[in-house]
């Protein structure tokens, strides 16, 4: 076997494994998702949902609109927005973002993640009652990973 053989068998199979990683690296990372995953992720009420940006900018590009609240989006009843959008056939439809112990910081960085997409549009902001309380029951800021939203935020400023 001459020596550039036996060097294609030994270095081939390394620099073929690293010309096809760039070119995964190179690819263009879209992802697109589907009216049933955005209608499901509107009203799931997920951690992964609050903290991700690319599903929340594509449904507010559509018809659906942001509201910003805390336990009482976790409320089920006849006054729920996602019930009076349905019942009242309006327009639009409730995107649901927090959930219990939720604070207005973590709300205020998830809004600048999706600053392009809300200007000029509507959005719902629920105040809590415990607000006025003094201090909250749960001490969420300490338990939130910082996400993609907030490095986005703060790479920003």
């Amino acid at each position: 076997m001459s020596n550039k053989k036996k060097l294609w068998n030994i270095f081939g199979p390394v620099i073929i494994a690293f010309l096809l990683f760039g070119c995964v690296l190179l690819l263009p990372m879209k992802r697109h998702f589907s009216n049933k995953n955005l209608y499901e992720a509107a009203t799931s009420q997920n951690e992964n949902v609050f903290k991700g940006i690319k599903l929340k900018q594509q449904a507010f590009k559509k018809n659906y609109v942001p509201f910003y609240g805390s336990s009482e989006l976790s409320r089920i009843d006849p006054l729920h927005p996602s019930i009076i959008a349905k019942k009242y056939h309006r327009n639009y439809r409730p995107f649901l973002l927090g959930s219990r112990g939720t604070e207005s910081l973590l709300q205020y960085m998830d809004m600048q993640g999706t600053a392009k997409q809300l200007r000029n549009k509507k959005a719902v902001v629920i105040i809590s009652p415990m607000v006025y309380r003094g201090r909250s029951k749960s001490p969420s800021i300490r338990n939130v990973l910082l996400s993609i939203a907030d490095y986005n935020f703060l790479a920003t400023r």
